[in-house]
């Protein structure tokens, strides 16, 4: 084995034992330092916000501050995870259709449980006298993001119809929207992926993406009009 194979298994190695602590090499500090004190600063509003509904009743503080710290470490843990291993080529794969659709099924799932401030937009867990709650539509927001990536990124083709680079994002966004909106009722989670959409939308240059921009811009423009 050569002196520098040995070096890059060892630098392999040590990697992996830090994947759960450490950022790749290059990551941006100035957002990764944002979104730890975001979150720091939504887990107190999230105890202060609480505690009016804990008096008398320390357990149940106990255990939503538990749960919190419980999701963001699960979050920071897949944060790093996906910055390490997430690349461009899975949203160019076969897989990643099902997972947009498996993002589709997990909103649909959200009907079948009580509404919570006239909105079903929760998937609920009980475990013992609680529940843990997820709400599929925030991962929605971020599938909106990467649908239009992999349909519309870095796309060097030519189409016969200039409609087939945005056809399909448009209905996999069009689907979430109306499941949240008219099935879930969640009209600020809908109007939340129509603006992430609305942004994504002109990020990419393909020469055939330009009419549908277009378009974009005077509906949105009548929008702000009307």
């Amino acid at each position: 084995m050569s002196e520098y194979s040995g070096t890059r298994i060892k630098t392999q190695a040590k990697q992996k034992r830090r994947f759960f602590l450490r950022m790749p090499k290059g990551s941006d500090k100035l957002v990764y330092w944002s979104l730890i004190l975001l979150a720091g600063f939504g887990l107190l509003m999230i105890a202060s916000a609480s505690m009016g509904i804990a008096v008398g009743n320390t357990s149940y503080l106990a255990f939503i501050l538990a749960k919190q710290i419980v999701f963001l470490g699960g979050g920071y843990i897949a944060m790093v995870w996906l910055a390490n291993h997430f690349t461009v080529d899975f949203l160019k794969s076969s897989l990643f259709p099902t997972w947009a659709l498996g993002v589709a099924v997990s909103l649909l799932a959200c009907l079948v449980f009580p509404k919570v401030n006239g909105a079903r937009a929760w998937l609920r867990v009980p475990i013992s006298r609680f529940d843990i709650s997820i709400q599929p539509s925030e991962f929605a927001k971020i599938m909106v993001a990467l649908i239009v990536a992999a349909y519309c990124g870095d796309v060097k083709k030519t189409f016969p119809k200039g409609e087939e680079i945005w056809k399909r994002p448009v209905i996999f966004i069009l689907g979430y929207v109306f499941i949240v909106l008219v099935l879930q009722s969640d009209l600020g989670s809908a109007a939340v992926m129509l603006m992430i959409a609305w942004v994504c939308f002109y990020i990419p240059a393909h020469p055939q993406m330009r009419r549908f921009q277009k378009v974009l811009f005077w509906v949105m423009t009548f929008g702000i009009v009307i």
